[in-house]
């Protein structure tokens, strides 16, 4: 009997002991306490004592409320269950002046109680606005208003002067009050006066504007939409609007192509689809407002297209688009080489045009009209169609660049040239090339900076001549910038396509600041990017040790027979062809980590008398990691003579340069 009582007191004991722990884990998972105190309102500048409530949230037992203040004027601080009690000395300044108490609780996050007093006045004082302006349809209106250094026992009154101002409602800082209708034709004033005891009176005017007519007015009335349609808005403002009256739009139920129409509180938009009906059309949006008082009629004329459209983006999208013939092409409206859309357009326009040469284009030479709508962007070249390169640009609402794609003219696009060894298959021109004649700056091509999509012009001046001359384009160039952690980004290059970014070496000569990202290696790459700047079907070359040239040149560094004249060199039967078929490298110049346009003629230091060297460089679409660089192909020969010429198949140069492209045929 005695050892089962044993066991049965042990068993209550375990019990208890569990019991008090759940006790404890519940009291653990109790909410943190809340110190809720509302701020109170500007104090009289006379010495006075004032309490102010408050409340503990999820309190404590055995814990209170403390406070302090390190605010001279602020004295006598005390606390209560439910009120903080202190005192404040009199304010005998002429500005209004700011102090806090500082309020803890065990556990809970601390409060300061801001206290604000008076500035000095011998009596009360009302603080009101002098003037307020109604519309001629008048309503309900209210001010708000405080009383300075208000009397214990004193009161606000406020009482108008004329009829039309009526229901006069003093609340807590706030007056309520009725303005009737200006049916006149003039403007009205009348006031309302408040008065307190002690305080000099107030008056408040009231200036009410006369009668006139509901209006809706729009920024644009009419819009002539071309074929392509798209997004289009305009501004409107309501004269003497009506409070609580809402602006409605509609179109006819057999309208089918201006949809979405919405309002917001300072623009109408609508979406204009596009026009494949083959004739011109036109219909309207009616605006409607106050259930008729005022109507008004937005026009919206859309035409057709005077020709068949090629899209250019059949094969793929690209940064880059060929157009060889005068007439309407589009392509879609997004990152090259992808689907991803570029945002929302609201326009495109031609960034710049030029022939790659010393003459500088007139606008709508190249690319005469321009348009972005339901996704996709449209152009008309010039008529007759002349060879140059061109950019298009889409922008959002507020003028910032979005995308933009590079329009390649060329004369003619002589058929691709395959590499032997089985290298792979490449264009006979540089990129942007218009032509492949010798000594010719339309041969050039444009320049690249390594991983950037958007080019920049080469010279258009001879291959000798220094310093040389960038080609004429339709705009001026913006000054490069430094790379930093603003300018060194993919999105700025891309808001910002014609700016070139500088570097050194402290940022190993790269135009993206964060060296260390992951796209830094990706820019471009054998899988094409949506940085790559060649058209659809190929990328730029590849590079390095099983690269393009290293295959078709045997893989190695090298001198071999020069065949060729200055300016560039013919490597048709290195390539894998008889000694007379062309397969031209121009020497193009290139920029450098400044963003300065220089020739590639440098002086061979080791010979004696010094030699002149043409070199030539190409980008390849690879990245040397262990050199921070990226593989281009190099080639330097002895100017005007038919000596021997290096080889440098698997070379590499800093990713800042501005070097040309040849694009290579994805297989």
């Amino acid at each position: 009997m005695k050892k089962l009582l044993f066991y049965i007191i042990a068993l209550l004991s375990v019990a208890t002991v569990f019991s008090g722990c759940k006790k404890d884990e519940e009291a653990t998972e109790l909410p943190p306490p809340v110190i809720s105190v509302k701020e109170p309102k500007t104090y009289s500048c006379g010495e006075k004592s004032y309490s102010v409530r408050y409340s503990i949230e999820n309190p404590r037992k055995g814990v209170k409320l403390e406070a302090a203040t390190g605010t001279k004027w602020i004295t006598s601080l005390g606390v209560s269950e439910d009120a903080i009690t202190f005192t404040l000395m009199e304010n005998s300044s002429d500005k209004e002046r700011s102090g806090s108490i500082e309020l803890s609780y065990q556990g809970a996050e601390p409060v300061s109680l801001k206290i604000k007093q008076y500035e000095y006045s011998e009596t009360p004082v009302i603080s009101a606005p002098q003037l307020i302006d109604i519309g001629c349809y008048g309503g309900a209106k209210s001010i708000l208003y405080q009383i300075k250094n208000p009397d214990d026992n004193g009161e606000l009154k406020a009482n108008s002067d004329v009829d039309w101002i009526s229901a006069i409602l003093i609340e807590e800082e706030k007056i309520s009050f009725t303005v009737g209708e200006n049916l006149s034709d003039s403007e009205r004033t009348g006031r309302i006066i408040l008065s307190y005891n002690g305080a000099e009176s107030v008056k408040v005017t009231v200036k009410q504007k006369k009668y006139t007519a509901l209006e809706i007015q729009v920024k644009t009335q009419s819009f002539d939409v071309p074929f392509i349609g798209g997004n289009r808005s305009t501004e409107y403002r309501i004269i003497n609007p009506k409070e609580g009256v809402k602006l409605y739009a509609t179109t006819k139920a057999e309208c089918d192509w201006i949809t979405n129409v919405d309002i917001d509180d300072q623009k109408i938009s609508f979406i204009v689809e596009e026009n494949e009906s083959g004739q011109d059309r036109s219909d309207k949006i009616t605006l409607n407002y106050n259930d008729g008082a005022a109507t008004l009629e937005i026009t919206v004329n859309q035409t057709t297209t005077d020709g068949i459209i090629s899209s250019l983006d059949e094969d793929g999208t690209a940064n880059c688009y060929i157009v060889s013939k005068a007439g309407y092409y589009q392509f879609k409206a997004v990152k090259g080489n992808s689907e991803e859309t570029v945002g929302t357009i609201s326009t495109a326009e031609v960034l710049w045009e030029s022939f790659c040469t010393d003459v500088a284009p007139n606008k709508g030479d190249l690319i005469s009209e321009v348009y972005a709508g339901n996704g996709k962007v449209v152009f008309k070249t010039g008529d007759p169609s002349k060879s140059g390169n061109a950019v298009i640009a889409v922008k959002d609402a507020s003028g910032n660049i979005l995308w933009s794609w590079h329009i390649w003219m060329p004369e003619v696009l002589p058929n691709d040239q395959l590499y032997k060894n089985g290298a792979g298959t490449m264009m006979p021109i540089n990129l942007g090339a218009t032509n492949e004649k010798k000594q010719d700056s339309r041969s050039y091509g444009l320049l690249y900076q390594w991983g950037r999509k958007d080019p920049f012009l080469a010279p258009s001046t001879r291959y000798d001549v220094s310093p040389p001359k960038k080609a004429a384009s339709t705009i001026t160039w913006p000054a490069p910038m430094e790379c930093n952690e603003n300018t060194g980004t993919i999105e700025y290059t891309i808001a910002n396509p014609t700016t070139f970014i500088c570097s050194t070496e402290a940022n190993n000569y790269d135009w993206l600041y964060n060296t260390g990202s992951e796209i830094r290696t990706k820019r471009w790459s054998r899988s094409k990017s949506i940085y790559d700047p060649c058209p659809p079907g190929y990328r730029v070359a590849s590079g390095g040790q099983y690269g393009v040239w290293a295959k078709a040149l045997g893989f190695n560094e090298g001198r071999d027979e020069y065949y060729n004249i200055s300016g560039g060199r013919n490597f048709g039967y290195l390539m894998g062809y008889y000694t007379y078929y062309y397969c031209w490298y121009p020497v193009t110049g290139i920029y450098t980590e400044k963003g300065d346009l220089i020739d590639q003629i440098v002086e061979d230091g080791t010979e004696n008398p010094p030699k002149k060297i043409e070199l030539i460089h190409v980008w390849s679409c690879d990245f040397n990691s262990s050199e921070n660089e990226a593989y281009d192909f190099l080639s330097h020969s002895e100017c005007y003579s038919g000596s021997s010429s290096n080889l440098f198949p698997v070379n590499s140069s800093y990713v800042v340069y501005g070097e040309p492209v040849r694009c290579q045929k994805i297989e």
